[in-house]
């Protein structure tokens, strides 16, 4: 019985802690990661809209050049 208990107190909740500890570790590392992922997508959303801004100006500065003329008239 004395064994048994040794054994518990030695080798299985160490164990059990040092495996506890990885699976946070992992669990902690898969959140960075996803966090990194999502940022990575905005980021990349980001920079579409910014040039879809950029395309949309260039397609009005005519217009609005004319109608600048136009208003000076």
């Amino acid at each position: 019985m004395l064994t048994l208990a040794a054994f518990l107190c030695f080798v299985v909740v160490p164990t059990c802690a040092v495996a506890a500890a990885l699976v946070r570790g992992l669990n902690a590392a898969a959140v960075r990661a996803e966090r990194e992922e999502r940022l990575a997508d905005l980021n990349s959303n980001a920079a579409e809209i910014a040039m879809r801004i950029e395309s949309l100006e260039s397609l009005m500065l005519p217009e609005r050049q004319r109608a600048g003329s136009e208003a000076a008239r």
